[in-house]
């Protein structure tokens, strides 16, 4: 297998259903690696996604960095945190290359949805649509090649649609 193609994908663009699906594809959910879990069996991370009382991984950034470089090769599609503040400055440092996926502003609406749907709190709904102005600014400027999804597009069509990337395999 090739070095996996790195996305750095928008929250709900799909990362972790691609990855239940496909077994040529990982998501590296950042939750598991920013946060500490332990003395909490079975961590539901989307419902605590934007709880104060989660304790920092004294671990992170290097743990996830590590996590990366040990699955490149393993996977055809490696899904990675796109946070423009607290992980792309790693990836930068690490020279680690990557691809950004995210919605246009049109289909945030959906993406609210999607948030709702799957647990996510008001609070951290609100934060994560709240900042995409900035998050989009910031992802422009990393240099990284950006993919835009549509409204009721989603990073598996937008795989399937793209003949030159990888074949994606079912699990």
């Amino acid at each position: 297998m090739a070095r996996a193609i790195l996305i750095a994908g928008f929250a709900g663009v799909g990362k972790t259903t691609l990855a239940q699906k496909y077994k040529n594809v990982l998501d590296l959910e950042s939750s598991f690696y920013t946060k500490d879990y332990s003395g909490i069996a079975n961590p539901d991370t989307e419902k605590l996604k934007g709880d104060p009382s989660r304790k920092i991984n004294p671990n992170f950034p290097t743990n996830y960095i590590n996590a990366i470089r040990e699955n490149q090769s393993k996977y055809d599609y490696l899904c990675i945190w796109a946070n423009d503040t607290k992980a792309m400055p790693h990836y930068k440092e690490h020279a680690i290359e990557y691809i950004i996926v995210m919605p246009t502003k049109e289909a945030l609406s959906e993406y609210k949805d999607i948030f709702v749907g799957r647990g996510n709190s008001e609070f951290w709904i609100e934060k994560c649509i709240a900042s995409y102005d900035r998050q989009h600014k910031s992802f422009i400027e990393t240099g990284m090649p950006i993919y835009y999804l549509q409204v009721a597009e989603t990073l598996e069509s937008w795989i399937l649609s793209n003949p030159k990337l990888p074949a994606l395999i079912a699990k």
